[in-house]
This record gives structure tokens, C-alpha cells and sequence, in this order.
């Protein structure tokens, strides 16, 4: 009952009204909103004022070069594009809906969530659920949160560094460890293990602030009365390289370290903090979650737990 008093309030609230207060607040113009989408300034005008009307409030400052918003102008302009993204996102469900899909998952993933067992159940369940699309993209740690608190995907999996934001819900995809990679010649490479107040004496090559484990490295540090130092690179294939080539020594998932340590000639040491052992964990908002998204990350999951995928 409470919903549907909160949907009788919005009768009042039309998409045309919401896209034409979007685009006079993009520029900035109830004159160029009007010319944009081929209707007479007073149209516009007036149905900027219903929305005025609606909620109680002064939308935009009217002034000799156009209109500029006012706090609650802002603040609505904010939602108002949320919504619009959602719609987007179900307009192009609803087409896949019509071309005999069962709907589209939007997963989002850190290049070690891809490689630790992501892209191998991707392909496992596309080719049972052939109903069902499945969009993967690689993104760095920070990404993660964003992209699933502004409903740009659905699922988001990464390293589990940081805890869930309100709102959020995560369970565990899979276990992995951080290993230690060291030069073949380095002082740490003779040891059977590593902590991390040793490793603190050495420069380390890290992918920087746009990595979550990173920014985890440096609080750690802190903690300890210690600087991280690092070079910043881009990827992992330049990391291990320069970890190779003896210009630092670097912390990252097993997954990333050990297929490659021989080749490039250095060595992957166990590391002796509790924080090594870490999980891929697949994040979440429930209150957005699709059929389709809901079916995946159930039958993934059981699939990890040796049941049907089905």
C-alpha cells in the first residue's frame, strides 16, 4: 500500500516533463530545450512549472542569458538522470525481450576476478543459457562500487579489499591468495616467505591509485608508521615485467603471479599476513537486481558447489 501511495504522488511526473527539465538544465536554456525538441517555448515553460508545482520547489533561477539551477535544481537533475539511465537500460532489455532473449546480465570484473574463474563460467553458462546475454567488462578495483551503486551493471566481481557500502550485498566467488613476485636475484627470493614489514624495505611496482589493493597497501603501511613505496604502471603484463627486470618487487593475486613466474625468471613467495588470504567476491545492489542477473549469479554460485547449473 505504501508503494502505490508513492506512485499515485508521481502521477503527476511524465517522462516528457523529466527529459525536457534535463535538457534545459544541460543548457542551461528553456529557449534551446524548446529548440531541441521541436516545441514551442511556452510548452516547455509550462511544464517546467508543473514540475515546480509537483514538488514544492523553485527548479531553476530565470535570468537574461537562460535559467541556472537552483540547489534543488541540482539535486533533481541527479535523479532525474538515474532514472533515465534505468529506463534506458529497460528499453534495451525489453528489445531483447522481443528478439526471444530472456534477458541481459551486465557484469562488470577486475582482470583478476576475469582470469580466476570468471570468463571460464561465463562460457559455461552462455552456452546452456543461450536466452540469456551476457555483457563482460574489465574494470579497475575503484570502478567496481560505482558501477553497481549507478546501476551501470548488475554484478561486479573483484578481490574482496574493502568492505560492502550500505546497500551493497556480496557473497564469495572464490578463493585466491596474494603472493609476493620477486626478482630471481632479490634478497627476499632466498626466503621461503615473506611479511610485510620486509617487503616495505624495497620499492614495489603497483597499478597505483587506480587499484583498490593498492590504496589497501598504502593504509596497511600507514598503520605500521611506514611509507609504500611504488611505481605506478598501467597493467599487470608491465608490472610483472619491471618486477622482472629488477626495478621493485610487487603484491598481486596468485592467479596473476604464477603462471608467468618462470617464464619471466623471478618467484612468488607465500606472504605471512592474514590480509593474503582474500576472496573474489561477487558485489551487488538486491533492489536492482534483474531475473536474468538474479539466474546467473545463483547458478554460478551452485555451480562452485558442484550442483546443476540449471
Amino acid at each position: 500500500m505504501a508503494t502505490m501511495g508513492r506512485l499515485d504522488y508521481m502521477r503527476g511526473l511524465d517522462l516528457e516533463s523529466a527529459r525536457l527539465f534535463l535538457i534545459a538544465h544541460q543548457e542551461g536554456s528553456l529557449t534551446r530545450a524548446a529548440e531541441k525538441s521541436h516545441l514551442a517555448l511556452p510548452a516547455v515553460t509550462k511544464r517546467i512549472q508543473d514540475l515546480e508545482h509537483l514538488f514544492g520547489v523553485t527548479l531553476f533561477e530565470r535570468h537574461a542569458r537562460g535559467v541556472t539551477a537552483t540547489p534543488a535544481g541540482e539535486e533533481l537533475a541527479v535523479h532525474m538522470q538515474s532514472v533515465m539511465h534505468r529506463l534506458n537500460i529497460a528499453s534495451q532489455a525489453m528489445k531483447e525481450f522481443a528478439a526471444g532473449k530472456r534477458g541481459q546480465v551486465r557484469i562488470v570484473a577486475t582482470q583478476s576476478a576475469i582470469v580466476g574463474g570468471l570468463a571460464d563460467t561465463v562460457a559455461n553458462y552462455s552456452a546452456t543459457h543461450h536466452d540469456v546475454t551476457i555483457d563482460l567488462k574489465e574494470v579497475n578495483g575503484w570502478s567496481i562500487v560505482p558501477e553497481i551503486e549507478n546501476g551501470r551493471a548488475d554484478l561486479a566481481l573483484t578481490i574482496s579489499v574493502f568492505e560492502a557500502p550500505v546497500g551493497m550485498s556480496s557473497v564469495p566467488f572464490q578463493n585466491v591468495k596474494l603472493v609476493a613476485m620477486v626478482p630471481a636475484g632479490h634478497p627476499l627470493a632466498r626466503m621461503r616467505r615473506a611479511n610485510f614489514d620486509e617487503m616495505l624495505q624495497f620499492e614495489h611496482v603497483t597499478l597505483g591509485p587506480q587499484s583498490a589493493l593498492c590504496a589497501f597497501l598504502v593504509q596497511q603501511a600507514a598503520e605500521r608508521r611506514q611509507t609504500f613505496r611504488y611505481r605506478a604502471v598501467q597493467s599487470f603484463d608491465v608490472m610483472r615485467s619491471m618486477i622482472a627486470a629488477n626495478l621493485g618487487i610487487g603484491i598481486m593475486s596468485e592467479l596473476m603471479a604464477k603462471p608467468y613466474a618462470k617464464k619471466l625468471g623471478t618467484v612468488c613467495l607465500p606472504i605471512e599476513e592474514e590480509w593474503a588470504d582474500r576472496q573474489i567476491k561477487i558485489w551487488y545492489r538486491e533492489d536492482l537486481m534483474t531475473n536474468a542477473a538474479r539466474s546467473f549469479k545463483d547458478a554460478i554460485l551452485a555451480s562452485k558447489n558442484g550442483k546443476p547449473t540449471c
